[in-house]
């Protein structure tokens, strides 16, 4: 009798309302799924919006600190003279202060002379004469206008390579030094590969302040540009500069492009970078200290397990359960009402049990057993798939931060290394290999008390 009642008829008079509940339950699971996608999609971008903006805020606060040590430096000239040599109380200012702490990610502060072309004999001379016997002037490209000299620039062992350097021979740099005196404001270089940093490929910048004549009149940018006699500066490395972006580019990758260049100076982007599904990306233009910069933020696979985001896959899942539930429970139920309405069978002999033992619950529950396991396919393969994406960015980023230790320590040693090949301990022994013996007959102690 339980059979004749589990029959093709009681099926069919039950398929309808089965139909109806997983179209339902289906139904309010894809809602559901989607709700959740669009709503954690949401929230990425919004948080990378709010990153972009912290990001952006941080650049600009970093770099603008370095004006208080340019003001500092230049007040040093000022006070000195500086049409004068004034090296003991310059180095005295910069040792007053503890520039590391105060100013971190700059290489060091320093000041640059302005020579005329017909008095760049006469200024070596002086410079030698001013503490510095080995003085020349280098240049990266030959010019014939006014020398940009680097005179002093302290701490000297990170910077001894840029010592004499002659920054209106390279067009980015002199740029910077004109724009920056016909404003009268701080000015930033074009992104540079800094002489003493040739390891950070465009990864460095000049900041200038200019110095005028104290009794100038500075009303109009041609009396302006006529009245300097120098500028304070200091190098800069950006991967040093923003390196408090850290808690940032844990959830985007970064990238800054300066409007005059196409491939950008500063990226952050790991060179496998896993598609995730919440992917956004934000942009800010920015303009200051005469440069215009894009800087671009892209949100990592990680931030959906940072932000704590609820996969829509499991909402599908739990909808897709309780979906299965539903159904079942209410076949059941239809069995007990038809039985009481028919009278033909005893009420206890309509139960899970008999549901179970009959052959249409086979069908019925092969049909949900093949339902779940494509569900958890579906849900193993979505997780699997994301899992790989976090580890692999993770790797990526491991590796590209040992890169960039890595490459942190060849600048150390080549800095090192500069410096030994710049002391006069060592040109004097290359000299006496070239010529027999040391032409200027110094005495060890003498060679190395002037490094």
């Amino acid at each position: 009798m339980v059979n004749r009642i589990f029959s093709v008829a009681t099926f069919l008079s039950a398929k309808k309302p089965l139909i109806l509940i997983w179209l339902v339950g289906l139904s309010l699971s894809a809602v559901g799924y989607f709700w959740t996608l669009q709503n954690n999609s949401q929230a990425v971008e919004q948080r990378t919006e709010t990153l972009i903006d912290d990001a952006v805020k941080l650049i600009q606060d970093r770099f603008n600190l370095y004006q208080y040590g340019l003001r500092g430096a230049r007040g040093a000239a000022v006070v000195a003279g500086p049409k004068t040599h004034f090296r003991p109380s310059f180095e005295n200012y910069i040792n007053s202060r503890d520039f590391n702490l105060e100013f971190p990610g700059a290489l060091g502060f320093g000041y640059i002379r302005r020579v005329a072309l017909d008095q760049e004999l006469d200024f070596i001379q002086q410079a030698r004469a001013d503490g510095a016997p080995n003085f020349n002037i280098r240049y990266l490209n030959p010019h014939q206008k006014d020398r940009f000299v680097i005179q002093y620039v302290y701490p000297e062992a990170p910077n001894r390579g840029a010592i004499g350097l002659d920054v209106a021979s390279e067009s980015s740099r002199r740029k910077a030094a004109i724009d920056a005196a016909l404003s009268n404001e701080t000015q930033l270089s074009a992104p540079i590969t800094l002489v003493q940093a040739e390891g950070a490929k465009r990864g460095g910048f000049l900041i200038l302040m200019p110095v005028y004549d104290q009794d100038a009149i500075l009303d109009t940018a041609d009396e302006k540009l006529a009245a300097t006699v120098g500028w304070s500066y200091a190098p800069l490395i950006v991967d040093d500069v923003l390196f408090e972006l850290g808690r940032i580019l844990d959830e985007v990758s970064l990238s800054i492009l300066d409007n005059a260049e196409s491939e950008p100076f500063f990226n952050t982007a790991p060179e496998l970078n896993p598609t995730s599904v919440y992917s956004s990306i934000a942009s800010r233009k920015i303009s200051f200290m005469g440069r215009q910069w894009i800087v671009t933020a892209e949100s990592l696979p990680q931030t959906n397990e940072i932000n704590h985001l609820t996969p829509p896959s499991r909402i599908a899942s739990i909808g897709v359960f309780l979906t299965l539930l539903a159904s079942i429970s209410w076949f059941i139920w239809r069995l007990k009402v038809k039985s009481i309405d028919s009278q033909k069978i005893n009420l206890e002999n309509v139960n899970f049990a008999n549901f179970l033992s009959s052959h249409l619950s086979t069908k019925l529950l092969l049909g949900y057993f093949v339902a779940i396991i494509f569900m958890l396919f579906s849900v193993s393969f979505y997780l699997l798939k994301y899992e790989t994406s976090l580890i692999t960015s993770q790797l990526a980023i491991d590796a590209k931060t040992t890169e960039a230790r890595l490459q942190e320590r060849q600048n150390d040693y080549y800095r090192d290394l500069t410096f030994l090949k710049s002391s006069p301990a060592v040109k004097n022994l290359l000299r006496a290999f070239d010529a027999g013996m040391d032409p200027l007959m110094l005495d060890l102690a003498t060679n190395w008390a002037s490094v």
